[in-house]
């Protein structure tokens, strides 16, 4: 555990301390999410922290960073989930500890309000 994650998270060294190891918690992790429809925002790079960036085992991955409507005015640019639930959910997150828990919430708000929308255009429906 870094200073650097800490600092963004509030975990500690004494929070982790007990904790089981990755590679027994990836094995539960790759079970619970096999053949599930995984939604998130800028999905690659959790899957990149977990050391799944390769493994195929969900059925459909559902970015919502690459809706159109959730990007730049120019359409190429990924917009941060901290901008985009402050501008459309017109709520505040990340304000003080990073919340996995809060950014999930946040995501999955996002992505109900123009599911449809997102599925189609990410040809999934």
């Amino acid at each position: 555990m870094t200073d650097f994650i800490s600092e963004i998270t509030g975990i500690t060294y004494s929070h982790i301390k007990n904790a089981p190891k990755w590679s027994e918690e990836q094995v539960k992790i790759k079970k619970m999410m096999m053949g599930k429809i995984l939604v998130g925002h800028t999905i690659h790079k959790d899957l990149q922290v977990m050391k799944m960036t390769d493994w195929k085992g969900v059925s459909q991955k559902v970015d919502i960073a690459e809706f159109s409507l959730y990007k730049d005015k120019g359409g190429s640019k990924v917009v941060g989930l901290k901008r985009l639930t402050a501008t459309l959910l017109n709520r505040n997150i990340q304000a003080g500890w990073h919340s996995s828990v809060e950014d999930a919430v946040a995501t999955m708000e996002l992505f109900r309000i123009n599911k449809k929308k997102i599925l189609q255009e990410l040809k999934i429906i």
